[in-house]
């Protein structure tokens, strides 16, 4: 999708970095393919390192994610560790010989596991998208790490999770719903031989095999033993049938993955701890600031409620204004007060206003939030301002004086930043105070 076209920093990944630098500047630097015996050229690593450099730490990652957000997890977790510039760690982009690497013929001989081997921790990073979580390879990274009992620690561009910066938001939910199961490989027969190697049992069964179980690979990779698929079983992450092989292996071995599940979410759940229970307070117009994390845990509320008797709309089409009068007023009527009063313990100071059209899609707006906390690169904590959230929708009492636009100026008042959030619809932009 990208050729002759340009790519900019802020795209850029792995696959295109792998393409169109890494297996382009070697060849053009040296000359001899075949410098190394039975090998094309080498790793981008062996390329520009002075000798051996012994890794520390694995990452665990998808190509699909952007190598800008991938390096602000370096940063951050050099930074955070207190690690010298000269510590390594292990990215297969990098150490892996892109021109055609030697995978064994089974999983711990693969240049991964052999990886895990040498380091003391690993960090799996969760690009914005969450394709780690869906990659055969990554589950058997983590899978691996948790049996050796390596340190593990899990990263999003915004930093650690479980720090003040990531113990909510998208990211964190989609970690909470993390299955090995719903994972993929490029290749069918790589995630049968991950799965079997998770499940415990023969990497080589369902694969083709030769003489003493030796697999049969083709270009390097093994193949399908059997095709049949499972009509009746949930179909797979991308949509196609489930194999009948896969539906059996996950009624027998069961146990064994839903325990990496189980332990991957408990990674989660122990660093960011319990969450308190909100007593609420009382807090004029300026200081109603509802904490970023609070205003994802109520739109996942929100959301799973769509749909049902209690909010019959879809969450594709439920509007601010519905937001407010099926869940805010009601949720706030007794104490008479603003939905962040009801769920602060104590005045806050908005960091940033947020203003946007009463009929706009809520979706679209938590949407637009989720891009500008990722852009201001927002801790959970960060406080937020607006009219819906922070102004008592119960009663006139925030109105005094018939100002509408007295809300909005208390609040700017305190505020570092304005945002103003509208769709395509005219008639909401012009709504827009």
């Amino acid at each position: 999708p990208y050729i002759d076209k340009p790519i900019d920093w802020s795209s850029i990944n792995m696959y295109q970095l792998t393409d169109e630098v890494i297996t382009k500047v070697i060849p053009y630097i040296d000359k001899k393919e075949n410098r190394f015996k039975g090998r094309r050229w080498y790793s981008w690593t062996e390329f520009v390192a002075p000798g051996p450099q012994p890794p520390i730490i694995m990452m665990s990652h998808s190509w699909t994610g952007r190598f800008r957000d991938f390096m602000s997890v370096i940063d951050k977790l050099y930074k955070e560790n207190g690690l010298s510039v000269n510590a390594s760690v292990w990215i297969c982009t990098f150490a892996n010989c892109q021109f055609g690497e030697r995978f064994g013929n089974s999983l711990v001989e693969c240049p991964f596991l052999k990886a895990l081997d040498k380091v003391e921790k690993t960090v799996l990073v969760i690009d914005r998208n969450a394709d780690s979580l869906t990659r055969s390879w990554c589950g058997l990274e983590l899978h691996y790490s948790l049996v050796e009992d390596k340190d593990l620690q899990l990263y999003t561009s915004a930093g650690r999770v479980g720090s003040s910066k990531v113990s909510s938001g998208a990211l964190v939910d989609e970690i909470m719903r993390y299955d090995i199961r719903r994972t993929e490989a490029a290749e069918a027969a790589f995630r049968r031989q991950i799965l079997n190697f998770i499940g415990g049992q023969s990497e080589t069964a369902g694969l083709k095999t030769e003489g003493e179980r030796e697999l049969v690979v083709i270009d390097g990779r093994p193949q399908l033993e059997d095709e049949k698929v499972d009509e009746s079983h949930p179909s797979r992450a991308n949509g196609l049938p489930e194999y009948s092989y896969e539906a059996e292996m996950f009624k027998k071995y069961r146990d064994k993955f839903d325990e990496l599940n189980v332990r991957v979410r408990m990674e989660v759940m122990a660093t960011i701890g319990r969450a308190q229970k909100s007593k609420g307070c009382t807090a004029d117009l300026a200081h109603r600031g509802i904490a970023l994390g609070q205003l994802r845990a109520f739109t996942r509320r929100v959301k799973a409620s769509c749909s049902s008797s209690c909010l019959p709309r879809s969450w594709e089409a439920l509007t601010m204004t519905e937001v407010v009068s099926k869940v805010i007023k009601p949720a706030c009527e007794k104490r008479n007060c603003s939905y962040t009063e009801l769920v602060t313990n104590t005045p806050v100071c908005p960091r940033v206003v947020v203003a946007c059209p009463s009929q706009m899609i809520f979706q679209n707006v938590m949407s637009s939030i989720e891009w500008l906390a990722e852009a201001m690169q927002l801790e959970d904590s960060a406080a937020l301002w607006n009219f819906s959230f922070s102004v008592n929708q119960t009663s006139q009492e925030d109105f005094k004086g018939g100002d509408g636009a007295a809300p909005f100026l208390a609040a700017l008042n305190e505020c570092e930043a304005l945002v103003l959030v509208a769709d395509s619809e005219e008639q909401h932009t012009r709504r827009l105070w």
